[in-house]
Order: structure tokens, then sequence, then C-alpha cells
């Protein structure tokens, strides 16, 4: 069996007129994720999403709409290693806002 899991990381904002700066606090993330995590941008696709990143485990980070981020794990054989790489997924995007 292989598993593997996506999920969505919303940005949201506390007032309707901050709205504009989403985009830009997602790229700001990315940029700092990138000077602190081993990566490799996608060079398959370089024009698909922007700040497509592959991390040295098989995971993936990138932007998937105007107002969120995708984290993929690798492919993996039990349910405990899709949790391990998503929480360490998620544990990165939490240190990358702080």
């Amino acid at each position: 069996m292989i598993l593997g899991l996506e999920n969505e990381l919303l940005a949201g904002v506390s007032s309707p007129e901050k709205r504009p700066h989403v985009q830009r606090v997602i790229m700001e993330l990315l940029q700092t994720l990138r000077r602190h995590i081993p990566c490799v941008l996608n060079a398959e696709q370089p024009n698909t999403s922007p700040g497509i990143m592959l991390g040295n485990n098989g995971s993936r980070i990138y932007v998937d709409g105007p107002s969120y981020l995708e984290c993929a794990t690798p492919e993996v054989r039990t349910p405990e290693e899709v949790l391990a790489y998503q929480r360490a997924n998620e544990w990165l995007v939490l240190e990358g806002l702080i």
C-alpha cells in the first residue's frame, strides 16, 4: 500500500481591506521557506505555479490558489509516516511565519 496526503493551508485576513495583501504574505512566506529548507525548484514545470518547492524528503510546498498554500507529503507505506510528514510540513510553514 502506498499513501500520501495533500493539504491546503489557508491564509486569512481580519478585514476585507487587507485582502489584497494575502498573496504578498504567501509569497514572502515561500521566500522565507526557501532560505531555510533544503529544496529544489520544479524545473520540469517552471511556469505552472509560483513557488513550487520539492523538499529533500520528497514533500512539496507550493501556491495553489490566490490565498492558500498546498503541502503534499511524499508517498509512504504507513499512516504513521503520512502523519509524520504532514506534521513536519505544517511545522515548517509555522516556523516560516515566525
